[in-house]
């Protein structure tokens, strides 16, 4: 697992090496801070059995009824002793016994949300890499020739802290799907049939026959059995698909996806039989899940060396809106400095979007289409995103951020207006509508394979918050919190920051700014789409947002999908 994440991003392996020394690899875990990374991993990395720990009222349960479970999280761990609070953690390779038991002893402080130490820490002899580790992780390390493994002496307070991620409907789904991850321990057919299950990539095409002949028995006689343990096949697949699907969402897969790969028609069908199940749809449990995961130091994940500086005509624009005595033929004059900015900028205002006549000047673009403020903001994000590399992930498409990025700031600017608000409040929220998604530039750059991965799946575009859960799950951190730290470092105005991190909050924490943006983000990603059903559903939650005119809100929108191609080409030119 730690070599997994780690040996992209480091260069203590030479190229095509298979192995690397484990001094040298905690030694790095160290230095880079990844040590306090993998302490904050998260349950759904952990398969099951991490959701089951967490699900637990508290230590006690998970130890004493089934501390064989957490040998799951790392093939070949041994586990014993739980229920004496002595717990015994071994594994042929001593450096992976102790990565589970900083592991466990890190998971179990964020399940009880607060740091308990731990009485003592029996240890063999360790390498020195390893013990600073541990060390490192504020475990009471005792030193045992004899020992052979990690011995976690538990204390009283820890044994009983109790766990704020207690879930009581959860737990028993859990704990009945751990039943089958005992391997030889469970030898029923029903046991049998859920390892099946489970051990195949997808549930699309799984039948009841299928697995009948896998177990060289015929179907009357695997419903027979199943009946005499007292379940049947649709039960065991139901169980499976129920488990699957936590899992998925808590590793943040995408909905459409999973839904596809549990053999469900449609995604409709699936959020139905998740509800029933779960009691909530699976968007919302995604949603709880990344909210109930313990924030990491984004700057761990992130350091501010790998973000792009401010291009130093940025700085000056920004300058230059604080400056009274700066006219429009000086931003003009600053702007057609860079030839590149320039040609993007009249791409854009000479689109079919917007209509300007070729060999239009910048200052006749500002008077005719942009205005000061929106133009300025503009070019500030155009030079703001020219930082960036994506060559490294394929899957993410430059042209659909943009064109995504300039609708939202174009239509979160009509919408304002039809509030009647005024000029600087419409500069405003286009800078947010630019500038919203460009936290996404960022992980693009700082973890071009998970945002290949993650990106190469979807078949079209999840709404903003889903992307953002998915986010969140696999890499740590989200586009909004990554956009934040990038604008903090550009010194951009803290209100800006505020926003970003604002996006992927509940809706009733969230400014009206924030809810606007996304609204508008879902509807251009469905017409984009030409997803009729999801358009509309995106406008009605426009129309009750603004809380205005509804046909004066349809008008604004026909305008735009008319002019939408107009954009797309804008889009594809900068």
């Amino acid at each position: 697992m730690i070599a997994r994440e780690l040996l992209a991003s480091t260069d203590i392996a030479q190229p095509g090496a298979e192995r690397v020394a484990v001094d040298e690899l905690f030694s790095v875990l160290g230095t880079r801070g990844w040590g306090d990374y993998f302490s904050h991993l998260q349950a759904a990395q952990l398969g099951i059995a991490g959701y089951w720990f967490l699900a637990n009222a508290s230590l006690e349960p998970c130890l004493v009824q089934q501390a064989a479970v957490l040998r799951h999280w790392i093939d070949g761990l041994r586990v014993t002793g739980g229920g004496t609070r002595h717990l015994l953690i071994e594994h042929p390779q001593i450096e992976l016994a102790a990565f589970a038991a900083a592991l466990l002893w890190r998971l179990h402080n964020q399940a009880a949300s607060r740091r308990i130490p731990i009485d003592r820490v029996l240890v063999p002899e360790l390498p020195a890499g390893i013990r600073a580790y541990l060390e490192g992780q504020c475990l009471n390390l005792v030193e045992d020739p004899a020992a052979t493994g990690v011995t976690l002496d538990i204390g009283e307070d820890a044994w009983q802290a109790p766990f704020v991620t207690h879930n009581r409907k959860l737990l028993p789904l859990l704990s009945e799907s751990l039943v089958f991850l005992q391997g030889d321990e469970d030898d029923s057919v029903a046991g049998k049939v859920y390892r099946q299950l489970e051990s195949m990539v997808s549930l699309a095409e799984v039948n009841q026959a299928q697995l009948a002949q896998s177990l060289a028995m015929s179907d009357r006689t695997l419903s027979r059995q199943l009946a005499d343990e007292g379940t049947n096949f649709r039960e065991l697949l139901t169980r499976q698909r129920n488990a699957r699907a936590v899992a998925g969402l808590c590793q943040g897969d995408a909905i459409d996806v999973l839904s596809a790969a549990l053999g469900f028609s449609e995604r409709a069908a699936f959020e139905r039989a998740f509800k029933g199940w779960q009691g909530v749809t699976p968007a919302k449990f995604q949603a709880q899940y990344r909210r109930l995961s313990r924030d990491v130091d984004i700057e761990r994940l992130i350091s501010p060396e790998q973000l792009p500086a401010l291009p130093a005509i940025a700085s000056e624009l920004l300058a230059m809106a604080q400056d009274d005595q700066a006219s429009l033929e000086d931003m003009a004059a600053l702007v057609e400095r860079d030839p590149v900015l320039t040609a993007k900028l009249l791409n854009i205002a000479c689109s079919a979007y917007y209509g300007l006549p070729p060999g239009t000047r910048i200052r006749d673009a500002v008077i005719r289409v942009f205005g000061v403020d929106r133009l300025r903001y503009l070019a500030l994000s155009v030079l703001a995103a020219s930082g960036f590399s994506t060559s490294h992930c394929p899957a993410f498409s430059m042209a659909q951020f943009w064109v995504v990025s300039l609708s939202v700031a174009q239509l979160a600017c009509e919408c304002v207006r039809l509030q009647g608000q005024p000029q600087e409040q419409q500069a405003d929220i286009y800078l947010a509508g630019l500038l919203h998604a460009i936290g996404r530039l960022v992980l693009v750059q700082c973890f071009p394979v998970k945002m290949q991965q993650l990106l190469a799946q979807l078949n079209q575009a999840p709404a903003p918050q889903e992307m953002l859960a998915m986010e969140k799950l696999r890499l740590g951190v989200d586009a909004s919190e990554a956009g934040a730290l990038l604008v903090a470092k550009w010194q951009l105005p803290r209100a800006v920051s505020v926003f970003m991190r604002q996006l992927a909050s509940e809706k009733n924490n969230m400014s009206a700014q924030a809810g606007l943006i996304l609204v508008l983000h879902e509807y251009v990603l469905a017409c984009l789409a030409e997803d009729q059903e999801r358009t509309q559903v995106a406008s009605s939650q426009l129309i009750q947002l603004l809380g205005i005119d509804a046909g004066k809100i349809e008008r604004m929108l026909e305008a735009f999908n008319q002019k939408l191609p107009g954009l797309n080409a804008a889009a594809n030119a900068i």
